[in-house]
């Protein structure tokens, strides 16, 4: 059965120069458990999290790989790496609500390092540049 609501991403070992527990992402979904599979790797079209992780993990995106041509959606060469990495770094919790305010105040409240929209300037000072640089790459 579909439930929306809210999920965060957290550390369970430091890594990046932030401590166990720091979030480093906060997504939503109309299908919560769906969409946090996805943001996991566990399915094959991967979310916005996995990409930005594989980024900054220095994870090799593949040409050819975005959507219609655009880049958005690219996927990675070796998308497994990036799975393992997230099963031994990676805890979250997942909260069923209406999420449509509260995600926004729970990313300025926190400020997690993957977050962009809501976040720009506490966000990862490398992921926009890497994200645009992946578009290029995947429109190959």
């Amino acid at each position: 059965m579909k439930k929306e609501g809210i999920y965060y991403i957290k550390l369970k070992k430091p890594y990046f120069d932030l401590s166990k527990g720091d979030l480093l992402y906060i997504g939503k979904g109309n299908d919560v458990d769906s969409r946090l599979k996805a943001e996991l790797g566990l399915k094959s079209s991967h979310a916005t999290f996995f990409r930005s992780l594989g980024l900054l993990l220095k994870k090799e995106v593949a040409e050819n790989s975005g959507k219609k041509g655009t880049g958005y959606n690219f996927k990675f060469k070796k998308p497994h790496e990036i799975v393992k990495w997230i099963e031994e770094h990676i805890e979250h919790e997942v909260k069923y609500c209406n999420w449509r305010e509260l995600e926004k105040k729970e990313i300025c409240k926190h400020k997690p390092l993957l977050n962009i929209v809501y976040n720009k300037q506490h966000c990862h000072s490398e992921l926009t540049s890497l994200r645009k640089q992946a578009h290029e790459i995947a429109k190959k």
